[in-house]
């Protein structure tokens, strides 16, 4: 059995900290998790949410893979049709390597009309636009023009989606749920 740790890295107004306090514990906390043996540290993401919950879980992933040699970093989940794939794919890439191919990707087609509209995007068609960017993903990441490859020619992906449907969507695409 593999056991993870998730942070999303929220800040409460109501006993607010200073920021950089908070992401470099945090930091401290992804390096006891491997200390103490976990398996994995997961990052997750939203946008317009009060309490500061973070907002760029790649970037975050990226000084955790600094930090750390032997967790699995991975996000859980990031919101992928807010994205490009290529956006994602080279981001993903670059941490991957930081982080010696210690990557996996959760995608997930989020739910907050506010985060949509930020980005400019269309939420009626957020689980097609989600289903879209594991395929292209992919395809990205068999591409030989894509230099740097991820460590290990790809990275493991999976679905942040709920219920029947949402398994037989991950099924279909031959990613983890």
């Amino acid at each position: 059995m593999d056991i993870g740790v998730i942070f999303d890295l929220r800040n409460p107004p109501e006993w607010r900290q200073d920021w950089n306090r908070l992401y470099g514990f945090t930091l401290e906390m992804c390096q006891e998790a491997e200390r103490v043996g976990l398996d994995s540290v997961w990052f997750s993401e939203h946008h317009l949410f009060e309490d500061g919950y973070l907002t760029q879980p790649l970037t975050y992933m990226a000084a955790a893979a600094a930090v750390t040699t032997r967790v699995r970093l991975g996000t859980a989940i990031l919101i992928g049709p807010l994205r490009s794939s290529v956006q994602l794919a080279e981001e993903a890439t670059v941490v991957d390597i930081l982080s010696g191919g210690r990557v996996e990707l959760g995608l997930g087609a989020g739910y907050r009309i506010p985060e949509y509209e930020l980005f400019g995007a269309d939420i009626s068609t957020r689980y097609g636009a989600n289903d879209r960017r594991v395929r292209e993903l992919r395809e990205i990441f068999a591409d030989p023009r894509h230099v740097p490859a991820p460590v290990n020619g790809t990275i493991p992906m999976y679905l942040g989606y709920q219920g029947p449907k949402g398994a037989r969507r991950a099924g279909k695409l031959g990613a983890g749920l």
